[in-house]
C-alpha cells in the first residue's frame, strides 16, 4: 500500500502507461509477428464479443466495487488485441495519407490529453463533467493549433523553395 501510495504521489494516475504500456507493446509485436496464424485471422468477431463482455462483467464488478483508482482492468488487454486484429485483416495493406494522418492524430491526442486533464485537475480544481469539457475543448485547440501550424510551415517552406529557386534563375 505504501508503494501504491509513493507511486500516486508521484505521477497523480495509473493512466502513464508503465502498468499496461508493456503488455500492450508486446501484443502489438507479437500480432505483428503472427497475424497470419489461424489464431488472429479466424473467429476474430466471436474473440472480440467474448472479450467484449468479459471486459463488460469486469467493468460492471470493478465500478460497484468502488475504490481509489480504475484503471486496472485485465480483459483490456485480450479485447484491445482481437479488435486491432480485426482492424489489421479488414485494411488493405497499403495506407493512405489519410490513415497516417489518422495514426499521427490519435498518437497526439493520447499523449497530449493528460497534460491538459491534470492541468485542469492542479490549477483549477476541476472534476466530473467540467473536468471532462475542459480536457477535450484544449486537447481540441491544440490540435487545432497545430494544424494551423502545419500549414503555415507548408506555406513558409513553399515560399522558401520559391525564393531559391528566383534566386537561382537569376
Amino acid at each position: 500500500m505504501v508503494f501504491y501510495q509513493n507511486y500516486r504521489t508521484l505521477f497523480f494516475t495509473t493512466r502513464n502507461g508503465l502498468f499496461y504500456g508493456f503488455l500492450f507493446l508486446l501484443c502489438g509485436f507479437y500480432l505483428g509477428e503472427h497475424q497470419k496464424r489461424p489464431f488472429f485471422t479466424k473467429h476474430l468477431g466471436r474473440k472480440f464479443a467474448v472479450s467484449l463482455c468479459l471486459l463488460g462483467i469486469e467493468g460492471r464488478l470493478v465500478y460497484l466495487n468502488q475504490g481509489d483508482d480504475k484503471n486496472f482492468m485485465l480483459f483490456f488487454v485480450p479485447t484491445t488485441l482481437f479488435f486491432l486484429a480485426w482492424l489489421i485483416k479488414q485494411q488493405p495493406q497499403k495506407r493512405t495519407w489519410q490513415e497516417k494522418q489518422a495514426a499521427e492524430t490519435s498518437r497526439l491526442i493520447f499523449l497530449s490529453h493528460p497534460l491538459f486533464l491534470e492541468s485542469g485537475k492542479v490549477f483549477f480544481s476541476l472534476g466530473g463533467f467540467p473536468l471532462f469539457f475542459y480536457t477535450i475543448v484544449l486537447t481540441g485547440a491544440f490540435l487545432g493549433l497545430r494544424k494551423v501550424g502545419s500549414h503555415f510551415k507548408s506555406y513558409a517552406v513553399g515560399f522558401a523553395k520559391k525564393t531559391v529557386d528566383e534566386k537561382k534563375s537569376a
